[in-house]
């Protein structure tokens, strides 16, 4: 995208050097500091060439420091308007996708809609679940919904990049059929090339956080675990709640025993677009997934940890607060 600014940019561009311009001023400001010097501990012979030698270069000094404080202070609104002007066009650029998001959601949607329609009207036909064509509905079902849940991302950083907190959708959960489902699809969209196992420490770890993009959050962990780890491996997911001084938590991982992540790639791993160096040129990826994630657990009140060595896999761990009701809600 071209911005309509660009004029001023490049306009803006001679702003670095003119700070030249004051090697002048402060090359004639040492010299007349060194003359005035000199006559005052009688380095000098006191001569009246020496004297309005002196006060030329004073005077020289002031007006060329008065010219130049002119000009810097004209540069800096220049830089502050192109500033200005930058920041409105990103936020139109991220209105623009936030809404050219939603309004794409609504025809995966019916994409979506339209093959449960389908499958419902085969299966009163059939009802064998290895018939190719309902597991080819399920496909089409399954790949909607990820599609659907990109765009959310898209539109989730768009709002975060205009310093728009996003708007979670806070309600009774339970993570360990949250983490069931999304241990499901991974293993139907891996066509069975990985084992998936689900450690959970109890049937159901029940609390109040937003079901859609904690659901996100975990699907974008093990499409990672998938994508970085070999076929005939396996990749588990723990969930657990744990109690300590802080109050309750809910804990979930995923494992695998994939390539792993560099240590010096660590500190930068949830930041938006980077990818790391032993992935980014043979592996795809836009690098939002881990800030998103990120993004997400912060906004619930927790935090994301990961765990990870190069060759022998990663492990990843959000603790988010396990509230069982909230004040007023319905």
């Amino acid at each position: 995208m071209e911005f309509p600014q660009n004029d001023r940019i490049r306009n803006v561009s001679p702003a670095v050097t003119s700070f030249g311009a004051l090697a002048p001023v402060a090359l004639t400001g040492l010299a007349a500091m060194a003359c005035v010097w000199g006559i005052v501990t009688d380095r000098f012979v006191s001569h009246p060439l020496v004297d309005a030698a002196a006060v030329v270069l004073l005077a020289a000094f002031c007006v060329a420091l008065a010219f130049s404080f002119v000009r810097l202070r004209t540069i800096l609104a220049a830089t502050a308007e192109v500033q200005e002007s930058l920041t409105a066009e990103l936020d139109r650029r991220d209105r623009f996708w936030s809404s050219a998001a939603h309004d794409v959601k609504s025809h995966i949607a019916s994409i979506g809609l339209r093959s449960q329609l389908i499958k419902k009207k085969l299966q009163a036909v059939t009802d064998d679940p290895s018939d190719p064509l309902l597991r080819g509905l399920d496909e089409i079902r399954s790949t909607s919904k990820r599609v659907s849940t990109i765009l959310t991302e898209l539109q989730d950083v768009a709002r975060l990049n205009m310093g728009v907190p996003l708007a979670l959708e806070m309600r009774s959960t339970d993570l360990v059929a949250l983490a069931q489902a999304a241990v499901a699809e991974a293993q139907m969209m891996s066509n069975q090339r990985r084992t998936f196992v689900l450690d959970a420490g109890q049937p159901a770890i029940v609390g109040y956080w937003d079901e859609v993009r904690i659901g996100r959050v975990l699907s974008n962990l093990l499409d990672n675990a998938i994508k970085y780890s070999q076929e005939d491996t396996e990749i588990t997911v723990h969930v657990s709640e744990q109690h300590d001084a802080e109050g309750a938590w809910a804990y979930l991982s995923v494992e695998d025993t994939g390539i792993g992540i560099p240590e010096s790639e660590l500190p930068q791993l949830f930041e938006r677009f980077h990818r790391a160096r032993n992935v980014s040129a043979t592996i795809p990826g836009t690098g939002l997934g881990l800030a998103g994630v990120r993004d997400i657990v912060e906004q619930h009140g927790g935090e994301v940890t990961v765990v990870s060595q190069e060759g022998a896999g990663s492990v990843f761990t959000i603790r988010l607060p396990l509230v069982h009701e909230i004040s007023g809600a319905a």
